[in-house]
């Protein structure tokens, strides 16, 4: 069963009992480069950071894959821009998201760039399924588990 956007996002409201089935909307995304079939080498998802969305990397993603033969993907996080919005938010689900997208697209390996935010998920997918990462690219971000400042909250 599909359900739009919209119906998945007034799904997140009900409450789940055991006889109930929770359904899991997609991540909002963009892909430009040439075809599956045609690309020789793997394809790059980029992620956004905290105030993003798939919009972030749009001119860069419009230019690599001249270069590059691959496909890129701009996906928009949970919780951010047209992608689904769920209580649930953090590196953990955000990770999910990701695999489950890769899993979606049938892509094998993948190289992943993430700035901020986006740099913390794409390194928890590296770490939750190596198998389906090539390369891994953080920007302004490291492997660090860090206190965030106090006036971060009213962010």
């Amino acid at each position: 069963m599909l359900f739009t956007q919209a119906a998945a996002r007034s799904f997140i409201g009900v409450r789940a009992f055991s006889t109930a089935r929770v359904y899991r909307a997609e991540l909002s995304y963009r892909v430009y480069g040439p075809e599956k079939e045609e690309a020789i080498r793997d394809p790059i998802l980029f992620l956004h950071g905290p105030f993003g969305s798939k919009q972030n990397n749009r001119s860069i993603s419009k230019a690599l894959p001249k270069y590059l033969k691959c496909q890129i993907f701009t996906l928009g996080l949970r919780n951010h821009g047209d992608s689904f919005h769920a209580p649930k938010h953090n590196y953990s689900a955000m990770a999910e998201d990701v695999q489950e997208f890769i899993q979606q697209q049938k892509l094998k390996k993948c190289v992943l760039i993430g700035h901020s935010m986006g740099a913390k998920a794409a390194m928890t997918v590296a770490l939750q399924s190596p198998e389906s990462v090539s390369a891994l690219i953080p920007v302004d971000n490291a492997p660090l588990n860090t206190t965030l400042k106090s006036d971060f909250p009213k962010l």
